[in-house]
């Protein structure tokens, strides 16, 4: 009869932490005492009587009683001869730790008692806590330790984020939480001023309208805290907000507007105004991002004039975002070196003023929902001299209208950039190539190298170019290392590709190329596999530099290498569609034979069709299929739509697939992927038929056919809508099958929303989400 090892099943004391607050005087007797008592305990152990066949001998149990209890709550270091003991402490507890560990893997066919589980855990628990006690952080002088804080802080803190607003958690809790672990970390902590300098009044979380009695007390330990550092300030409040009720927090702000640095003013005009006490007294704003909750015709019409920011010595970066204020605003604009506008039509007075005004010290320009109309405004001619990105974004009007053929544009004709590094257009509602290479050619005269390495422009009427304009333009950039750009012509394409023995390819220093498909890639997908082909992998891209004969001083250098090649969509399915179409191109030109190139079985497209046809599962399930699915039926009860998935899910399960091929084809991989990870709520009738299950199921029987073909895949899905080129020296090459899979395959990151939404928004302006 089998015999099992017996464990000593005894009670488990818990490590004690009295004695906190002991003079130091005394640590070394109770570390000398302590080590004794534990000496003796493991003395006193025996083993369990009984025979033991297996090679794990029982665990004496060692009582968790801690030799230092007063460093366990405190970050004093240990002396000496406590760090000594504490390793012999360690090491004595993680035997026992070893010891239970291999007792339950000796026996993996039995459920082990609670009790053991409880000691390893224990134990566990207690070495780790141990282990803390030496580290390294205790032996940190508060300098660093204020350093290590400043570190952090950089993650969250208003100040490094000017563009954006930024109000985390951590930013709210931080710096009160190191403030709290200890003497010295307090003391490093109130030490940095500047941690203690950003102030958040958000009133639209807020219950009452008044601020509370504690808030006001932390506020008012935040300014003090700050002493003379700059103030980081997040002031927002609802369309209703009531001045006298925030008179407090607004009377404290004005007092100390010296110290203001950045500021994020997200409020009414009504409750702008009472800050008119800063007027004059803004010695140390840099950074100003102003947005009205609401247009207040009662308080503003276009005689009104906010002049409060107008005197501001360091003010070098403004961002106005919803501004339905519409007097006139006035700035310094003759020192300002950032302008973002948020858009709004009523940002037009704004925005006008500030091309000629600041001119001369312009680096940063972004025009955002600008109106079709205002580019016929009578814009001065205008040279900026230190402009390194320019950014306009055209209002979306959701179709093409032909009016807007007829527009002058007194903008772009009339700007000249002699150092623009980035230029990024979105939606623009002509022609843009004759404006973009005239801009292009006036901001850059002959035997002037361009500065352009950016380049990004979307328009409804690139596919009306004729063949060969696009590539005509990029002539203009050389050294344009990033593209974006909609689907171009095959002719302006084939100019992309590298072809060795021939002339340098268009765009020689390219690095970065985004491609947005406005429907199908059918008759492009050739030219952009020889694209990726030629310009991804490193074979081609490096030959002439390996090969010995090649001429070194006549041959222009070969072009760089593109490391991020990328096609996007406007949706899921388009995409899948996209991506096999680009995947049968690759493997028509690779000389690998793969099972594509073998003849295909007759039945094959009826299996493929049978799976493609997904109405009965889109018409169930109207919330994950929304964007092209046909409306449910009214009545069709959901235990009854519930019915007809479950018999979708069994006309699938009774498909034999014979190649990975009608996989790839119907996609239907992709969809059980997606309902395996959709949460139970979003499937009626889950807990019945287990659709999620079931769909697991079904992706284990395909994963061989997926791990085998990985090899031969050349692009890889991802975010939510594109697919990039993934070289053969790729890392991801190098991973386990399944997680190569995982990546490839299915994308990194799994979006709910994947099947009911349509990304057109991200096309306009040229975005991708991953």
């Amino acid at each position: 009869m089998k015999t099992r090892t017996r464990v000593l099943s005894l009670s488990i004391p818990s490590y004690s932490s009295s004695g906190v607050g002991s003079s130091s005087s005394n640590t070394d007797n109770a570390a000398k005492s302590s080590s004794k008592t534990l000496r003796l305990k493991l003395s006193r152990l025996s083993l369990s009587r009984g025979g033991i066949s297996s090679p794990v001998t029982a665990t004496p149990s060692v009582e968790l009683v801690s030799p230092v209890p007063h460093l366990l709550t405190s970050n004093i270091p240990p002396t000496d001869s406590e760090r000594a003991l504490i390793q012999d402490t360690i090491s004595t507890v993680s035997a026992q730790n070893a010891a239970l560990e291999a007792s339950l893997n000796f026996d993996a066919n039995t459920k082990p008692s609670s009790t053991t589980l409880k000691r390893l855990g224990a134990g566990q628990d207690f070495v780790h806590s141990h282990k803390a006690i030496l580290s390294p952080v205790r032996l940190l002088p508060e300098e660093i330790l204020a350093e290590i804080f400043s570190i952090y802080s950089e993650s969250f803190l208003l100040e490094d984020h000017p563009h954006i607003i930024t109000v985390s958690r951590e930013g709210i809790i931080y710096p009160w939480i190191p403030s709290q672990v200890c003497r010295s970390w307090r003391s490093a902590a109130l030490s940095l001023h500047h941690l203690w300098g950003q102030l958040i009044v958000d009133t639209c979380l807020w219950k009452t309208n008044k601020p509370s009695k504690s808030f006001m007390e932390l506020f008012k330990t935040l300014v003090d805290r700050s002493h003379d550092a700059p103030l980081c300030i997040y002031f927002c409040t609802p369309p209703s907000a009531d001045v006298e009720d925030l008179r407090p927090i607004i009377d404290t702000l004005v007092k100390n507007s010296e110290r203001w640095s950045t500021v994020y003013l997200i409020t009414p005009y009504s409750v702008l105004s009472a800050f008119e006490g800063i007027k004059g007294r803004l010695p140390a704003l840099r950074r100003l991002y102003l947005s009205f909750a609401v247009e207040e015709p009662m308080y503003t019409t276009k005689e009104t004039v906010l002049d409060t920011f107008e005197v501001a010595p360091k003010l070098q970066s403004v961002y106005l975002s919803s501004a339905s204020f519409t007097g006139r605003m006035l700035l310094p604009y003759d020192q300002l070196l950032v302008f973002l506008d948020g858009g709004e039509r009523a940002n037009g007075r704004v925005r006008e003023h500030v091309i000629p005004a600041s001119a001369s010290t312009l680096q940063d320009l972004s025009f955002g929902r600008f109106p079709m109309e205002d580019i016929q405004r009578p814009w001065p001619h205008s040279t900026l001299p230190e402009l390194t990105n320019l950014i306009v974004k055209f209002e979306n009007t959701g179709d093409e209208d032909d009016s807007y053929d007829n527009l002058q544009d007194n903008f772009f004709t009339h700007l000249t950039l002699p150092n623009v590094n980035r230029i990024d257009i979105t939606n623009y509602p002509k022609n843009l190539l004759p404006v973009l290479s005239s801009l292009i050619t006036r901001s850059f005269p002959a035997q002037q190298a361009t500065t352009l390495q950016e380049l990004s422009f979307s328009t409804y009427y690139l596919a009306e170019y004729n063949p060969g304009d696009l590539a005509t333009f990029l002539e203009l950039t050389p050294f344009l290392k990033k593209l974006r750009v909609y689907l171009p012509h095959t002719q302006d394409l084939e100019r992309l590709v590298v072809i060795p023995g021939s002339d340098q390819p268009l765009l020689p220093r390219l690095e970065e190329l985004c491609i947005f498909v406005y429907d199908s890639v059918e008759g492009c997908e050739d030219v952009l596999s020889q694209i990726a082909r030629s310009r991804c992998e490193p074979i081609l891209t490096n030959n002439s530099r390996n090969d010995p004969n090649a001429p070194s001083s006549t041959s222009p250098s070969p072009p760089t290498r593109l490391q991020h090649f990328r096609l996007v969509f406007p949706g899921a399915v388009l995409c899948h569609a996209g991506h096999e179409k680009l995947e049968e191109s690759s493997r028509s030109a690779s000389v690998i034979p793969t099972e594509s190139s073998s003849a295909e079985p007759k039945d094959m497209e009826d299996r493929v069709a049978l799976l493609k046809d997904w109405t009965p599962l889109a018409s169930s399930l109207p919330s994950i299929f929304a964007f092209w699915a046909r409306p449910a039926r009214m009545g069709l009860k959901k235990m009854k739509r519930a019915f007809q998935v479950s018999q979708w899910f069994s006309m699938v399960e009774g498909i034999k697939i014979q190649g990975v091929k009608e996989l790839y084809r119907s996609d239907i991989h992709h969809l059980m992927y997606h309902i395996s990870l959709l949460p139970s709520s979003d499937l009626p009738g889950d807990n019945i038929y287990h659709f999620r299950k079931r769909a697991r199921a079904l992706l284990e029987k395909w994963s061989r056919l997926l791990a085998e073909d990985i090899k031969n895949r050349r692009w890889a899905f991802q975010g939510a809508q594109s697919v990039v080129y993934v070289p053969q020296d790729h890392e991801i090459r190098t991973r386990p099958a399944q997680e190569t899979i995982e990546s490839m395959i299915y994308g990194d990151k799994f979006y709910p929303q994947k099947y009911s939404v349509s990304w057109y928004d991200l096309q306009v302006v040229l975005q991708y989400q991953d």
